[in-house]
């Protein structure tokens, strides 16, 4: 991953009362996948990069561990929405 940037796209009350606060992540990242085994290149290339859109709502916990994690929240669903590839 080159960049991230992450931006509150909104906030809605579900039925139950429980908050969502809603996601837009956007990142630049390097097309290349490469082998755990060798470090070679298996597919992509590593002079590539494309934007990635992804859409991601984060909501309360139903059973918090506070003393291990210290928050309420996780996240609840998360979907890539977009992928463009760049021009150096």
């Amino acid at each position: 991953m080159v960049d991230i940037r992450c931006d509150l796209y909104a906030t809605k009350l579900l039925e139950s009362g429980e908050p969502r606060f809603i996601f837009i992540i956007t990142t630049q990242e390097v097309d290349c996948i490469v082998s755990k085994k060798d470090g070679v290149p298996t597919s992509g290339n590593s002079s590539t990069i494309k934007r990635v859109t992804y859409y991601a709502a984060l909501g309360k916990k139903d059973h918090p561990n506070l003393e291990k994690v210290g928050h309420y929240w996780e996240l609840k669903e998360i979907q890539q929405t977009g992928e463009t590839k760049q021009l150096l």
